[in-house]
C-alpha cells in the first residue's frame, strides 16, 4: 500500500507496476476524509490508453470505506495507476491509500484493445465479463462463436446507475 495526497490541482500522482504476463488487477483506494472535490484513479496502459478510471467524492462515490476496481491486462509489460483531483480548481482534502493486487487470472475480466472487430475479445456461451468503459470513445467489442443458426441473448448488468447510458 502507498499513502499520498494530492497538492496542487495540477498534482498527478502515478505509480507503476510491472507484470509478467496478462491477468487482472485489482486496484483499492480508500481515502482519509470525505471530500466534495474528490479524486480520480485509473489504470493506464504503457502507450497512454485509459483501461479503467473511477472517481470518488461525496457526489460520486465516497472513498473513506473503499473504492474498487478490477482492470484486465492484455499482456506482460508496465502499466500505472494515475491519482489526480476530479477537479481542475482545487484538491482533496485529506490523503489517500492505494493498493494493487495482480493476478495471472484472466476469466471474467475485459482485455484491452477489444475496440475493433478485428481485436474483439473472445467469449464463450455463458460467459460474464466485468468490463469499464473508460472514455466517451471507448468501444467494447467481443465475439463469440456459434455452430448453428439460433438465439442468442446478451444481459447487460452495470453496478451503477448512469445518467449518460449505455
Amino acid at each position: 500500500s502507498i499513502v499520498g495526497t494530492i497538492s496542487s490541482a495540477s498534482d498527478y500522482d502515478t505509480y507503476a507496476i510491472e507484470v509478467s504476463a496478462a491477468g487482472k488487477l485489482t486496484v483499492n483506494l480508500v481515502t482519509s476524509e470525505t471530500d466534495s472535490y474528490g479524486w480520480i484513479y485509473g489504470v493506464v496502459d504503457a502507450e497512454g490508453n485509459v483501461l479503467a478510471s473511477d472517481e470518488c467524492s461525496n457526489y460520486a462515490a465516497s472513498c473513506t470505506a473503499g473504492r474498487s476496481m478490477e482492470v484486465g491486462l492484455s499482456g506482460a509489460g508496465t502499466y500505472y495507476i494515475r491519482i489526480v483531483s476530479a477537479v481542475s480548481y482545487s484538491v482533496p482534502s485529506g490523503s489517500y491509500t492505494v493498493t494493487a493486487t495482480y493476478s495471472d487470472e484472466t476469466g471474467g475480466v475485459e482485455l484491452e484493445p477489444n475496440e475493433t472487430y478485428a481485436t474483439a475479445q473472445a467469449i464463450t456461451s455463458g460467459e460474464s465479463i466485468v468490463g469499464t468503459i473508460s472514455s466517451a470513445s471507448d468501444y467494447d467489442t467481443y465475439a463469440i462463436e456459434v455452430s448453428a443458426a439460433g438465439k442468442l441473448t446478451v444481459n447487460l448488468v452495470t453496478s451503477e446507475t448512469d445518467s449518460y447510458g449505455w
